[in-house]
């Protein structure tokens, strides 16, 4: 496809039509040198046009220069759009220069300015909706055209950082306090359970106005910042942030941070780090900036995003554009930005946390499965790149959960479905103690239904058998089998504890809750093992307890939603398996520690949940 000089003059002078601009559009989409050279010619009419009165470039003009941009000046105006708006309009008026042009007065085009740049946004979002859905091909492309926009404005300058007015640290007394130290660029809009460095009277507060310099030192909890332009940064601690000049810009010294940006204004959110700059080019993404040794990652969750060095220099990284899951590494011994794996990047919390998920949290649990999603068939875990939980079968995530989404499984008849953690819990047996908690609603059934399975898997996986370590089943009412075991009672939630691991998912030492469940109905469930007890609570109240002798075995791993026989098929037959005992459902909020949680934390657990306006 030739280049569309006609469209590109017509564009240039304010006259295409839009017969014109879908040829124009097709054009800078077919390739990036296409975008690259659209941006420059569009660069240099704005140069050439303050020399003269009508605004025009000469053709000749704009092909003796070079139609590439190198990638440093593509990074540097995609950075533009960050700030370029917020500027007080008297600030935008600054003579443009171009090289050696010379600079000439605009002040007279004040008019004309909100309008220029409100057509210049209509194009970039018209053609940036067409590069978003092939990001890859035409990276480079979506950059340059964020960045037309801003060549009507003063060049680009680093944001200044004055001296930090810190809310959460004791500082000397700071001197006279200039405009820039005053102005407002940023609201800490909520928090949950947030605590701050510094003297307890000088920390933050939800509503606070955030100034130009303002240091906060996240210690405990989370924390939203909306910036001026509505870009949104979820913090969690520990973590620092430094506020610049520049409505839609911070710095992050150390810790993890989610930028969101779904509003047309908050697009462009730059976020420094030590050694790597990210500039937002729409939607969601995740920051860690190690302080001590000024590593750090980016991981994108939506869109895109631009990845450039912090300070260039021959050793810097050449600028990247990364779509939807990917995730870069920089080395700050080296300045190599790495290529990682989903799995390797850290977890990011990607709202402000429920109360409730907040609190697990807080309790550090070695594995947490939300079921808020299901990328690859495997739900991550929230606070390790460990033991994913795969999604076996015709298991998915449709329905509303206590908070979220849930799991669903549907067992009606085989294939069953089901969900299966990846790796081994063996730090259980190191500490000799465990908590399983997690929300449930088993549909009404006559049948035993399978909650939760703890099974040992170390042996010839041709044809060693599953060992059950821990069990939790609902028991139906005329269950024959379950009948004959001491302390049965009807309806109840069966725990079971076996140590060594037994084959017979019926042996070992069995606990039946003292009151019946619910079906039907959200219940929170969670098995305690400490020392020579194991206790069991239903909705954050004891329900019985059994002495146990045995400790915890090694090589557990987890099953949810059936109680498995023989070895699972990875392959394209998954749910076609020896199990028993499947449970018809919704599962949600799962969360296994490796320590005894008190009867206190269960019970606020639950509260923090039921709490909610929202639980259905």
């Amino acid at each position: 496809m030739t280049r569309p000089d006609r469209e590109i003059d017509a564009y240039l002078e304010g006259q295409l039509t839009p017969e014109q601009a879908r040829s124009l559009e097709a054009w800078i989409c077919q390739d990036p040198a296409n975008a690259a050279a659209f941006l420059h010619l569009v660069q240099t009419h704005q140069a050439l046009g303050s020399l003269g009165k009508d605004n025009k470039i000469p053709r000749q003009a704009a092909e003796a220069k070079d139609d590439q941009l190198d990638p440093v000046t593509l990074a540097s105006l995609a950075k533009m759009e960050a700030q370029a708006e917020a500027l007080p309009l008297e600030e935008r008026n600054t003579p443009y220069s171009l090289d050696a042009t010379p600079q000439v007065d605009r002040t007279s085009q004040d008019a004309s300015l909100s309008q220029a740049l409100d057509d210049l946004r209509w194009a970039s979002g018209k053609f940036a909706s067409r590069l978003i859905r092939s990001p890859y091909a035409v990276a480079s492309a979506v950059a340059a055209v964020l960045a037309i926009g801003l060549l009507v404005l003063a060049p680009w300058q680093e944001p200044t950082t004055p001296e930090p007015r810190s809310i959460t640290e004791e500082q000397p007394e700071p001197g006279p306090v200039g405009p820039a130290l005053s102005r407002t660029v940023a609201t800490l809009t909520a928090e949950r359970d947030a605590q701050w460095g510094g003297a307890a009277s000088a920390a933050p507060a939800t509503g606070d106005m955030l100034r130009v310099g303002d240091r906060l030192t996240l210690t405990q909890g989370f924390a939203e910042i909306t910036t001026n332009r509505g870009a949104i940064a979820i913090l969690e601690a520990p973590a620092s942030i430094e506020l610049l000049d520049n409505e839609n810009a911070l710095r992050l010294h150390r810790g993890k941070l989610v930028g969101i940006c779904e509003t047309e204004t908050s697009q462009g959110f730059v976020v420094h780090t030590p050694h790597m700059d990210i500039t937002d080019l729409g939607r969601r993404f995740g920051v860690q900036a190690d302080a001590a040794s000024g590593a750090g990652t980016v991981t994108v969750m939506e869109g895109m995003v631009l990845a450039q060095s912090a300070a260039p220099s021959p050793d810097a990284f050449e600028p990247v554009v990364l779509g939807k899951g990917q995730a870069r590494r920089i080395d700050a011994a080296t300045g190599v930005l790495e290529t990682i794996a989903l799995t390797e990047a850290p977890v990011f919390q990607q709202t402000l946390p429920h109360p409730y998920v907040a609190q697990v949290l807080a309790d550090e649990p070695i594995a947490y499965w939300r079921f808020e999603d299901d990328a690859g068939k495997t739900i991550a875990n929230e606070v390790s790149a460990d033991f994913g939980l795969r999604v076996m079968g015709p298991a998915d995530l449709s329905e509303a959960g206590v908070i979220g989404r849930a799991g669903r499984l549907s067992n009606e008849s085989q294939p069953f479905s089901w969900f299966q953690m990846q790796g081994q819990l063996d730090r259980l047996s190191q500490t000799d103690m465990f908590t399983i908690s997690c929300w449930y609603r088993v549909d009404k059934s006559r049948r035993v239904a399978t909650l939760f399975s703890l099974f040992d898997r170390d042996g010839d996986v041709a044809a060693d058998p599953f060992r059950h370590i821990a069990v939790l089943e609902f028991q139906r009412g005329d269950d024959a089998t379950s009948r004959s075991i001491p302390g049965y009672k009807k309806w109840s939630v069966r725990a079971v504890f076996a140590s060594p691991p037994k084959v017979n998912a019926f042996s070992g030492e069995n606990l039946f809750s003292q009151r019946p469940y619910s079906a039907d109905t959200w219940q929170h469930i969670a098995l305690v093992k400490q020392g020579q007890t194991m206790r069991l609570y239903l909705d954050g109240l004891p329900v019985g307890s059994i002495p146990v002798d045995q400790e915890v075995p090694a090589n557990g791993q987890v099953s949810l939603g059936l109680t498995l026989k023989s070895p699972v098929n990875p392959g394209p037959q998954d749910g076609i398996i020896d199990g028993q005992r499947p449970m018809n459902g919704l599962i949600d909020e799962v969360a296994i520690y490796d320590k005894a949680l008190t009867a206190e934390q269960v019970a606020a657990h639950y509260a923090l949940a039921t709490e909610n306006e929202d639980n259905p």
